[in-house]
C-alpha cells in the first residue's frame, strides 16, 4: 500500500525525498525502503539534496525504449533508455544516471516526421492503425517516440530508436544498394511512389518532393522535378541545376558544402546529395538543426540566421556551461546568409542550418545544403517571379561581409549563365540578377561594407 501511496504522489509531479517523507508522513529509512520495492516503477534524477523522484509512465505498453548511436567508425553504442515519467521523460544512460526533459530530448526534435516526406509516413500510419492522425501537427511527443520506435533507421543524424530500429541496422537489411548504372531507372520508379505517398522511409524535412538511397556505397538524398513537361516543373528543373551550382561554387570557395550531382532521365532531372550524416564506412554523424537550438537554448522563435547564432553563441548550456556554438560557426554562419540573399534563397529557415551534435559542446556548422534562389520557385497555384522584390540591406551580417558576398554573388550568377545545362528562362533570370546586385551594391556600400580606396 505504501508503494502505491508513493507513485500516487509523484504521478502529480516529481517530489525530493523531504517532500515524500512529509506528504505520507514516514521517516527517511522507510522510504528508502518503499522505494526499492517500487522498483522499475520509479526513476531517481539528481544527487544529493537536489534528488527528485519521479513516477513512470508507459507508452504503447513500453516502460522503456533503448537509444544507440551508431558512431563514425559504424559501431553501435548504448546511449541509454528513454522513459516516459510524470511529466516529460528521463533518460536513464548505462551507469544509471539519468536526465529529466519536460518533453521530447531537444536532440531528438529533428528526427521527428516533418516536411514532404514526414507526411506521407504520417497518412501511411494513420491508414494503418486507429488513433494516428494524418496530420503531423495532431501527434503527441509519445506518437511521435513510438513512431521512431517502430523500427525506422533512416533517419537524420546517428540515432536508432529501439531494438526494431537497433535489429534492422545490424543485419542490413534497411537499405537497398544501388548501382551507379541502375540508378537513372531506380530513380524513375522511386520519384513515381514518393509522388503518390506509398514510398516508405526517411522523414527527411522540407517541402520539395524527394527520397532517400545508396547509390555506390553512398548513403544520398534525391531531389527531382515532376515527369510532366510544363512551364512548372521545368522552373523546378532549373532550381535543382541552380542548387547544384551554387552547392559546388560554394565547395570550390572554401565553404563545407553537400556534395551533389545532376542527373536527367528524359525530361526529368534529379539532384543526388551526399548526405554529410553518413560516410562510405557505415558510420553516421550526429547533427541538429539551427531551430532545434535556437527553441531550446536561444528561445528567440523567429529571426535569421545570423540573429540567431549571434544569440547562441552569447549563451551557454544550463547543464554543462559551455558555449552552445564554435565563434567560427557564427561567422561561417553570416557569410552564407549574406550570399543566399544575393543569390535570392528566400527559405533560410532556421531548419535549413544544421550544426553536427556528436555529444559534446560547442557545436561546429555542418555543410550547408538546400541553397539555392528559392525566390524563383514556383507557387502553390502555379504562379511564377521572374524577378525578386528590392533587395532591402539586413542589420546582421556586417556591412563587409555583405560586400564580400557579393563578389561571389555576381561571380555565381555569371556561372549559371553560363553551364552548359542552364535553359534560356534559367539565363534571364540570371542577367536580371546580375543588375537586381548592383542595387544591393550601392546599399553596401554606403552601409560601409566597400573598403576605402587606396
Amino acid at each position: 500500500m505504501l508503494v502505491e501511496s508513493i507513485l500516487s504522489s509523484l504521478r502529480t509531479g516529481p517530489k525530493t525525498a523531504a517532500e515524500l517523507c512529509g506528504q505520507l508522513g514516514i521517516s527517511q529509512p522507510t522510504l528508502s525502503r518503499r522505494l526499492l520495492d517500487a522498483g522499475t516503477k520509479v526513476i531517481r534524477v539528481g544527487r544529493a539534496r537536489a534528488t527528485r523522484y519521479f513516477a513512470v509512465r508507459l507508452i504503447g505498453g513500453h516502460a522503456g525504449i533503448p537509444i544507440y548511436r551508431v558512431s563514425q567508425e559504424g559501431r553501435l553504442e548504448d546511449v541509454g533508455e528513454l522513459t516516459a515519467t510524470w511529466p516529460g521523460f528521463a533518460l536513464v544512460r548505462p551507469d544509471g544516471e539519468a536526465t529529466h526533459y519536460d518533453g521530447l530530448p531537444w536532440w531528438l526534435n529533428d528526427m521527428r516526421p516533418q516536411g514532404y516526406l514526414g507526411r506521407a509516413w504520417a497518412r501511411r500510419l494513420a491508414a494503418q492503425s486507429a488513433g494516428w492522425s494524418a496530420d503531423l501537427k495532431d501527434w503527441t511527443d509519445e506518437q511521435v517516440l513510438l513512431a521512431l520506435a517502430s523500427g525506422e533507421v533512416d533517419m537524420p543524424g546517428n540515432l536508432l530508436i529501439g531494438e526494431e530500429a537497433r535489429s534492422r541496422w545490424l543485419t542490413g537489411t534497411h537499405a537497398e544498394l544501388i548501382s551507379t548504372n541502375d540508378r537513372a531507372r531506380y530513380y524513375l520508379h522511386t520519384a513515381k511512389l514518393a509522388e503518390s505517398g506509398t514510398l516508405p522511409g526517411s522523414s527527411a524535412g522540407g517541402e520539395q518532393p524527394k527520397f532517400t538511397a545508396c547509390v555506390a556505397g553512398r548513403e544520398i538524398l534525391v531531389k527531382f522535378s515532376a515527369s510532366s513537361d510544363n512551364e512548372v516543373s521545368r522552373r523546378w528543373r532549373d532550381l535543382l541545376l541552380a542548387e547544384h551550382i551554387a552547392l559546388r561554387f560554394l565547395s570550390a570557395h572554401g565553404f563545407e558544402a553537400a556534395q551533389s550531382e545532376v542527373i536527367d532521365v528524359g525530361t526529368q532531372r534529379f539532384l543526388q546529395v551526399c548526405r554529410f550524416d553518413r560516410n562510405e564506412a557505415g558510420g553516421r554523424r550526429g547533427m541538429v538543426s539551427l531551430h532545434t537550438l535556437d527553441a531550446e537554448f536561444a528561445g528567440l522563435g523567429a529571426g535569421t540566421w545570423p540573429q540567431i547564432t549571434a544569440q547562441l553563441l552569447r549563451e551557454k548550456s544550463p547543464r554543462s556551461q559551455r558555449p552552445i556554438i564554435t565563434p567560427q560557426a557564427n561567422e561561417t554562419t553570416g557569410r552564407l546568409y549574406a550570399f543566399g540573399t544575393l543569390i535570392g534563397n528566400t527559405d533560410m529557415h532556421a531548419g535549413n542550418l544544421a550544426f553536427y551534435h556528436d555529444g559534446a559542446l560547442p557545436l561546429s556548422l555542418a555543410p550547408v545544403y538546400d541553397m539555392l534562389p528559392m525566390g524563383f520557385a514556383p507557387k502553390t497555384g502555379g504562379e511564377m517571379h521572374d524577378a525578386l522584390p528590392p533587395f532591402r540591406l539586413p542589420a546582421l551580417p556586417a556591412a563587409a561581409i555583405w560586400h564580400e558576398m557579393l563578389q561571389l554573388a555576381r561571380a555565381y550568377w555569371q556561372e549559371v549563365m553560363n553551364h552548359p545545362l542552364a535553359s534560356p528562362a534559367l539565363a534571364a533570370i540570371g542577367a536580371r540578377q546580375l543588375g537586381w546586385l548592383n542595387t544591393a551594391a550601392e546599399q553596401i556600400r554606403k552601409a560601409g561594407g566597400e573598403p576605402p580606396q587606396a
